[in-house]
């Protein structure tokens, strides 16, 4: 599989919980009303922690509505 430095609405690999599931779990509602937006990667100085990777999440409602001023974001790093 070919990394990419960002992707939209792709899967998200995590060694804990899972983007969706924190958001659901910070801003109420199930993992499955949470969709992520962007996923961005580490790449050359431009690091999250240990080259790790930022997960915007947003709940499905509020795409409908381009609504962005609820977004959760979350780091992911090893």
């Amino acid at each position: 599989m070919n990394k990419t430095d960002f992707e939209i609405n792709g899967y998200f690999f995590t060694q804990h919980e899972s983007p969706e599931l924190q958001a659901a779990l910070s801003k109420k509602g199930e993992p499955q009303d949470w969709i992520t937006l962007l996923r961005v990667s580490s790449r050359g100085d431009f690091q999250w922690g240990d080259a790790g990777d930022l997960a915007f999440v947003i709940h499905k409602s509020d795409l409908l509505k381009k609504n962005f001023s609820n977004i959760f974001c979350t780091m992911e790093s090893s």
